[in-house]
């Protein structure tokens, strides 16, 4: 009895032995990610801005029938690796960037094909302090790439990844602005020519991929205004020009001269600011460069105080009056009406000022001969109208 019991005993020790094991083989395998090979791979969407998904590797393990990625330390057969998908967009163009977690130093690479047999795109290292970035160009429309994400020399732990796809890039003429204040963040193109340097061009040795902005201001405060770049976190360089003030878009773009230049910068900063203080209803001209020409970098132009500036203004004024009139009898000013207007403001000679759109001299002397201006504030932007009065 002793000795079947002692047996008895064994088995049952054998078989909780067995199957702690097979708990524990089981356990392992749940704490694989869902995306530990290529053909399970996470899908990633290419979106304007970076929207990052959570990821990890740890538990994953290595994917050794695909191409090594030959950067950060990769061991083909023992370096865990996970795997995300992504559909090209119409550009072409997609730039994958991470973030560390507990990960804090990573390696990433970037794959075409079809999830089982795979061709290396690249592979990169430490382009975002010890994380891993890349922008892919010249992609297929349509088609899928894959992304491997791993720890440098075999490490594990959490981070983040996104994708993002460039906006239609910019570049345009004097003639045919942006407008800062609807148009806060545009993207550089790149290859374009420069355009000049030196003289008009102020400080600047080249300004290849220009974007032109003209504005008017609308107070006589001081205005500041940015110049930055981004790329990722990265401020590629860029440069700039400001020249004013003028009486009109038109005039602006004909009248920019080296004389004109109220700002500059050549140097080879990516975040740039200058203040000036305006000529309220006058025109300024801005031009900045993408000298970095590097593809995806993006441009905006922080503005203090906001609505500070508008863009060309469609407000139009036709100021008159009951002129000629004898001294003694009475001045009537008057001027068209502006939608929205929120003042209307004269000064004339003898050091004349009213509010209104008509106001009058109930008895003028041979001082109030002269031109008199009326200047209109309305959401449209700032309009004057002028007109000469005889006595």
């Amino acid at each position: 009895m002793r000795t079947n019991t002692i047996f008895k005993g064994m088995q049952t020790r054998r078989k909780l032995i067995l199957l702690f094991g097979l708990l524990s083989l089981s356990a392992i395998t749940l704490a694989q990610p869902a995306n530990n090979n290529p053909c399970s791979a996470t899908p990633i969407t290419a979106g304007a801005s970076c929207v990052p998904t959570a990821g990890t590797n740890v538990g994953a393990t290595s994917t050794a029938a695909y191409p090594s990625p030959g950067c950060a330390a990769y061991t083909t057969g023992s370096t865990p690796d996970v795997w995300y998908s992504c559909v090209v967009p119409a550009s072409g163009s997609v730039t994958f960037t991470t973030a560390s977690g507990t990960m804090t130093d990573g390696g990433m690479a970037v794959y075409t094909g079809t999830c089982a047999a795979l061709t290396l795109y690249a592979c990169n290292d430490d382009a975002i302090g010890l994380m891993p970035q890349i922008a892919a160009t010249g992609l297929t429309p349509g088609s899928t790439v894959f992304i491997m994400m791993f720890g440098y020399a075999g490490s594990t732990g959490s981070f983040t990844i996104c994708a993002t796809t460039p906006a239609p890039c910019t570049t345009n003429t004097c003639l045919t602005p942006n407008c800062i204040t609807t148009n806060p963040t545009l993207t550089f193109c790149t290859g374009v020519a420069s355009i000049g340097s030196g003289g008009v061009y102020g400080c600047l040795g080249s300004a290849p991929n220009p974007i032109w902005n003209v504005f008017q201001a609308t107070t006589a405060a001081p205005i500041t205004i940015g110049a930055n770049s981004s790329l990722g976190a990265t401020n590629p360089d860029i440069d700039y020009c400001f020249w004013g003030p003028f009486s009109s878009p038109a005039a602006g773009c004909a009248g920019i001269s080296a004389a004109n230049v109220i700002s500059c910068n050549y140097s080879i900063a990516g975040l740039n600011s200058f203040t000036f203080t305006p000529v309220v209803g006058q025109y300024y001209v801005l031009l900045t460069t993408n000298f970095s020409n590097s593809p995806g970098v993006l441009v905006n132009w922080p503005i203090t105080p906001a609505g500070s500036i508008s863009c060309t203004t469609t407000c139009t004024t036709t100021a008159s009056s009951n002129s000629p009139v004898c001294v003694g009898s009475p001045l009537n000013l008057t001027t068209t009406a502006v939608a929205g207007a929120t003042a209307y403001n004269w000064t004339g000679p003898n050091a004349f000022a009213a509010t209104g759109q008509s106001v009058s001299i109930a008895s003028p002397t041979a001082l109030a001969a002269g031109t008199y201006t009326v200047t209109v504030t309305s959401p449209s932007g700032i309009c004057t109208g002028t007109v000469a009065v005889v006595i």
